[in-house]
Parts: C-alpha cells; structure tokens; sequence
C-alpha cells in the first residue's frame, strides 16, 4: 500500500502546527514500514508569476518528496504524483484539493482535518465564507474518508460529514531530550508562548495580559517563540506591540524542534491563550518534556489538560481569567503538574496512533476495489 501526501510546508521546511503533524505522521509511517511519498506546497502562492518548472525530488530516508513553490511547477507535480500510483491520496489543506482531486485517477482521497475553516470565520465574526472554508467543504463532501484529529471537532463539522468522520488523533515522537527534562530543574515563574502571532492564536490577548501580569509579578518572565515566517510584514507588526508594551517579553522568533525542547526544559508553563484547537500539537509537546499548559478551556485543549492535575485551563478571550490564572501558576507545584503532564502526553506517542491511519487506509482501499 502506497501513500501519497498533498501537504504544505513539509518539513525541514516547518510553517505552523500542519508541517509538524504531517511531518510526525510520515515518519511514524515509515517507521510502521508504509511505503509513502509526498507533494509539498511550500510557500505557494497561485497567484504568483508561473517561474521555472524545474522542480529537485529529494529522498527523505525512502520517502520521495517533490516541492511545488510556483504554478509553473504544477504540472511536473501532477506527473510525479500519477508516477507514484498511490492507493491513497491524503490531502492535509483544503486549498490543495483542486490539486489531489486532479492525479492518481481512481485513488480514494482521505482529507485530515487540521483547522476548522467556517469556526474561524464564526470566530472572527465574518459573515461571507472564505475560499478556504467553500474548499474545505467540497472536500468534506467529496472524500472518500475524513478524520479529526479531537473529538472536540466533531460537534462544528458540517452535518454531511459528521458522523462519518474517523477520529484519528495526532502523536508526538518521544527522545532522550524530553524525557532528560522532565525532571531538570526549572527556573521560576518562566512563561513560555510557542505559536504563530494571530486572533485566534489569543496573541492579543497575551499582549493585554503581560504587563498586567508585571505589575503584580515583578519577577514573572515572558519567552516568545513564534511569529508569522510566511508574513514578515505582520510579523513585523505584532513585534513592534509587543516592545511597545511588553517590554520584559523576550521574543526569540520562530524555532526549530532543538530549540524548542531547550524552551520547553526551562518553562514553568507553555501558555496557550487559543480561542478553539483542534488539536495543540504544542501543547502535547510540552507535556512530553514535563511542562504544565495553561491553556483556553477551548476545544482539545479541554481534553487535554485536567485543572489542577496537569495544568490549568481559563475562559477563552478572557484577559482577567489569563491573568489571575497565570500568577496562580507561578506561586503553584508546576513541578509536580508537569510531571503529570509527562504522563499524560504519553497517551500520544505516535506508535500508538499511527494504527488508527494505517486502518482507515486500508478500509479505503478495500471499499474502492
């Protein structure tokens, strides 16, 4: 059984929580011996002029993976896919569907949900659906197999499609780093923030929140790894209102995985302020390395932290109950939460999630014969 992948940014390129979560599911994959290869949009814009069609395939330990970064490139991409004659063709970004639906005739199309298109819109309060939503629900309609990465999710898909999507969670990989910090000892009241700069991230909210949390501890700290790499000119933006007035925030940009563990073994919490996930990959992460989430009660956030167990949980969008929460968590064993936190994200660890993909693809493929 063959696998293609039709994903964005595929890692080493990493642009958000969709490059590390496909990037993890291909490797446990090739770990569970599935034969796989991937189309990769990386920064791809249709819009942009058609450039060279000459594209380079790179082999990522057996696993082929073509990068399309300009239209011209498109139809050496839809080749390549047709030359892998895949069973499946998994399709990870709405936007994208067009191009899968397009190669590998007669191949069953699984779609993962990774965000909820028409939430977000109801979340921004925009009345006129987006394209992405109009795509995400063609593909709802038309694919053979959907999954959800929560049960979270499941309540805001359309009703086409809601009883019929599988839930198959997401994993994260174990290693010595994380499980060496786990019981590392931690500087104190160190609040760690590891995502893109947005709305729906609780950015602003964060940025609210900061100074108050200052002036009522001095000594609380604040670290910023993220931003918006595919959007200098709003990363740019969002930094300027966080020097302006957060200035004990330490902002140390968008990081690698390396980087990442370093932040998470010296954090007192990881603060997720989101207004809905589908699933926080981050924060799962986090946990692995034994650092407690102080999260939004917000879709699979909920799942995953127990209150006063495992972390703490607020009302979303709700800077008074960010703020309270996180002077509670300073002054709090975060050392024994985390330590809970480690367990639990265990629960997570890819070997025991990849079977729940590797059977929904073999049901595909058996239903299309």
């Amino acid at each position: 059984m063959k696998i293609l992948h039709v994903t964005r940014d595929f890692p080493p390129r990493v642009n958000g929580g969709l490059s590390t979560a496909v990037g993890g599911l291909v490797r446990a994959l090739r770990e569970a011996q599935v034969d796989q290869a991937v189309v990769s949009f990386d920064g791809y814009r249709p819009s942009s002029r058609p450039g060279d069609a000459e594209v380079a395939i790179e082999d990522q330990q057996g696993v082929a993976v073509l990068r399309v970064s300009r239209p011209g490139q498109l139809p050496v991409a839809r080749a390549f896919a047709d030359e892998q004659r895949p069973d499946v063709v998994h399709v990870h970004q709405a936007m994208l569907w067009d191009f899968a639906s397009a190669v590998a005739a007669g191949a069953p199309r699984v779609f993962s949900v990774h965000l909820l298109q028409r939430l977000l819109r109801e979340l921004r309060g925009l009345d006129e659906p987006t394209r992405s939503e109009r795509d995400q629900e063609r593909a709802f309609i038309e694919a053979e197999a959907v999954t959800i990465p929560s049960e979270a999710c499941r309540a805001h898909l359309p009703s086409i499609v809601r009883d019929r999507a599988a839930h198959a969670p997401l994993g994260v990989h174990d290693h010595e780093a994380s499980q060496a910090a786990v019981v590392a000892p931690r500087p104190p009241a160190t609040f760690l923030y590891a995502a893109r700069f947005g709305d729906v991230k609780g950015t602003q909210q964060l940025l609210e929140a900061i100074p108050r949390v200052a002036a009522e501890l001095p000594e609380a700290k604040f670290v910023l790894a993220g931003g918006l790499p595919d959007n200098p000119k709003a990363d740019r933006r969002w930094r300027r209102r966080f020097v302006e007035r957060a200035p004990n925030a330490e902002l140390v940009g968008w990081c690698d995985a390396v980087r990442l563990t370093e932040l998470y073994a010296r954090s007192t919490a990881l603060l997720v302020p989101s207004w809905f996930e589908t699933f926080g990959l981050s924060a799962v992460e986090a946990m692995l390395h034994g650092t407690p989430i102080l999260a939004s009660a917000a879709g699979a956030l909920s799942e995953l932290v127990e209150p006063g167990h495992n972390g703490w949980l607020v009302r979303p969008r709700d800077v008074d109950a960010l703020v309270a929460a996180i002077v509670s968590a300073a002054r709090d064993d975060a050392a024994t939460l985390g330590r809970r936190a480690a367990v639990r994200a265990r629960d997570h660890l890819w070997p025991g999630r990849v079977a729940a993909f590797v059977g929904l693809y073999e049901r595909v493929v058996g239903l299309a014969r």
